[in-house]
């Protein structure tokens, strides 16, 4: 569907509960974040609908972990018409019996195509070994079912997708809403921002003592365990990152060892430091580097190794604006500013900057709010928004810069919406499905790499003639989202496609 997830669950949800009274409407997400927005949205959307007889506001619980929001004067789960929920906590009140099947008429998975990933996975397993009286329609819903090169590729992919939740495929075609006002026309705009010569030389620093850190972990841990990585041209970005991550997951009980666990975490701030240097400059990244230098960590590396961590820190040393958020600045700037103000000094329009990092947004906002003299002098003010973090205080593969709370995050969507500010920063907990007001400008500081980020982050800028930028440090950067920006025409195509064959499978049936 290209229409907005929310409007679209709205018209499925309204229709079930005319025909299903009785029976529940259970609707999954895979963020905690999601639980309340999609809650808030129901009930402010669905206030007068029809359930069976009668007309009347739905009742929706809202449900996140041990965390539960009931309606006035319903005591129990059951009692509502819609349960908004995360898939492990459902996964969890199926396990005790909290909640049955048999009970509800309709199942939502939000974001669909993550259905290979657990909880998903195991709860659409559960749904197909009840008993077939007792089960419940199910719908997935997403905007980027799959991308290829090819359209023959993105339509195997699609179907895998299918077989994966046992159902078939249907395209919002028609609707009772306007549906073209929601589809988004925005074309992306790759802008170059090529780095200095000071951050591509500090960069290149980071990524040689990296390589020597990884040779020695690798040694350490036992030569076959990182045989997937290709250490000698390693390039400390965010795709090494996840397969290190995972690496680090399996084996995570020899990681208890205190001097693998330093080495650990010392790759890993290292990550941290490159991504501010590629967005934020040299000039953030000194903190970083000088936490990484301390006496127990000296012992573990080779004298030249250690050398160029101190080259990387006497970088730092000289002042230097920074080519990435001089570039945000001016992108934002071009917006008509002065032709938005309102009467109480406020401004009509809403900027986005998604970024790869928590510690990346902290040091973003902070460039925008009190460095930046040409938005502050126009009283554009700046947020940001991250996810929760977490994770225990010893596991190296947590980052050291704190997430923000659930209610955090509420309080600063809040002040969005009241145009408390005017540019949002935030992590990809932006990217899917959270409720922000339509922006007129998304800036991708980290082009996309995936065609779900694309689709998701483009579908953000709905605003009349609204822009999105992808800030690419090369060409081949620019290049890279021309690919995905045909995978997404493959997949309209391969989509067509499969209905097309379905309909006339059930035509000759």
């Amino acid at each position: 569907t290209a229409l907005p997830i929310s409007l679209t669950s709205e018209l499925v949800v309204s229709h079930l509960l005319q025909d299903n009274p009785t029976r529940q409407i259970i609707f999954i997400v895979d963020r905690k974040l999601l639980v309340f927005q999609q809650g808030a949205a129901f009930r402010n959307d669905l206030c007068e609908v029809k359930i069976g007889a009668e007309k009347r506001s739905v009742r929706v619980a809202l449900v996140c972990g041990d965390r539960r929001k009931l309606e006035a004067g319903c005591h129990y789960l059951y009692d509502h018409d819609i349960v908004v929920i995360t898939a492990g906590s459902y996964e969890n009140l199926l396990k005790n019996g909290e909640l049955r099947w048999k009970d509800v008429s309709l199942v939502v998975f939000d974001e669909a195509h993550c259905v290979k990933k657990h909880p998903y996975r195991m709860i659409v397993k559960t749904h197909y070994e009840t008993d077939e009286a007792h089960r419940p329609k199910i719908v997935g819903l997403t905007a980027s079912p799959a991308g290829a090169p090819t359209v023959d590729k993105t339509q195997r992919l699609v179907l895998n997708l299918l077989d994966d939740m046992h159902c078939k495929l249907a395209k919002v075609t028609e609707s009772k809403v306007d549906y073209d006002r929601f589809r988004p026309k925005t074309q992306i705009r790759c802008v170059l921002a090529p780095m200095t010569a000071r951050e591509e030389k500090l960069r290149n620093l980071l990524n040689q003592h990296g390589r020597q850190c990884l040779n020695e972990l690798q040694h350490r841990l036992d030569v076959s365990r990182l045989a997937e990585i290709d250490i000698n041209s390693a390039v400390f970005d965010s795709t090494l990152e996840e397969k290190l991550l995972a690496s680090f997951g399996v084996y995570s009980e020899e990681m208890s060892d205190n001097t693998l666990m330093i080495l650990t975490s010392h790759i890993l701030d290292l990550f941290e430091i490159t991504g501010t240097v590629n967005l934020n400059g040299v000039k953030e990244a000194k903190d970083g580097l000088m936490a990484l230098i301390t006496p127990e960590k000296k012992s573990l590396f080779p004298a030249v190794s250690w050398s160029l961590l101190n080259d990387a820190v006497a970088l730092t040393d000289q002042p230097e604006m920074a080519s990435a958020p001089t570039t945000i600045v001016e992108e934002v700037l071009k917006l008509d500013w002065n032709g938005s103000k309102k009467k109480d000094g406020t401004y009509g329009l809403f900027a986005m900057i998604l970024v790869a990092k928590r510690v990346i947004a902290v040091a973003l906002e902070k460039y925008l709010n009190e460095e930046d003299a040409k938005l502050a002098s126009m009283g554009i003010r700046s947020i940001r928004i991250t996810g929760h973090g977490g994770g225990k205080p010893k596991d190296p593969t947590k980052t050291k810069v704190k997430g923000m709370t659930t209610k955090q995050q509420e309080d600063a969507m809040r002040d969005l919406r009241a145009g408390e500010f005017n540019v949002v920063v935030a992590t990809s907990v932006a990217e899917e499905g959270v409720d922000l007001p339509e922006c007129k400008l998304v800036i991708q500081t980290e082009v996309p790499r995936t065609l779900t980020s694309l689709v998701q982050i483009r579908g953000r800028a709905r605003a009349e003639q609204g822009e999105f930028v992808a800030i690419c440090r090369s060409p081949s950067q620019a290049e890279g989202v021309r690919q995905l920006e045909q995978q997404e025409k493959n997949m309209e195509e391969a989509t067509d496609r499969i209905i097309r064959q379905q309909n006339l499978a059930s035509k000759n049936e």
